[in-house]
């Protein structure tokens, strides 16, 4: 739970039924991409890589949700990880990411994941090559 959000994030009401019927509010879709993003660029855990972070990555490119690239940036400002004069752009955003993939361990990433997964051969594919090429699908807000 985010309870120092940065600006610049709209929010919309679910319903839910069970265990009883109840509304929450959260965040639009974009706008938690943007915080899934900015967990897979900034967040440092060491020597504890955190998969699952990758995993929801594939989700939301494969469901064709958008990033909201300037929530994004509120979130790296807040955070101390983007200082830039000029806004996040596609182009930068690209770079920032390129260089996390190459300082990724992919085979830790796998582990930490394996034992949620029903298929555990889907992270097989995992690896720079494969997080670069898929990261040019993304659509942007």
């Amino acid at each position: 739970m985010d309870i120092d959000p940065p600006p610049g994030f709209e929010t919309e009401a679910r319903y839910l039924l069970n265990p009883i019927p109840f509304s929450v509010s959260t965040y639009k879709i974009p706008y938690l991409f943007a915080g899934k993003m900015h967990a897979i660029l900034c967040r440092k855990w060491k020597t504890r890589i955190k998969g699952r972070d990758w995993y929801d990555l594939v989700w939301y490119i494969r469901n064709n949700y958008s990033l909201d690239l300037a929530h994004l940036e509120e979130r790296m400002k807040q955070s101390g990880h983007f200082s830039g004069k000029e806004a996040l752009d596609k182009k930068k955003f690209l770079e920032i990411f390129s260089r996390q993939v190459d300082s990724m361990d992919f085979e830790k990433a796998k582990l930490d994941v394996l034992p949620f997964l029903k298929e555990p051969d889907s992270v097989n594919i995992w690896g720079n090559s494969f997080f670069k090429e898929i990261v040019k699908s993304l659509k942007y807000n």
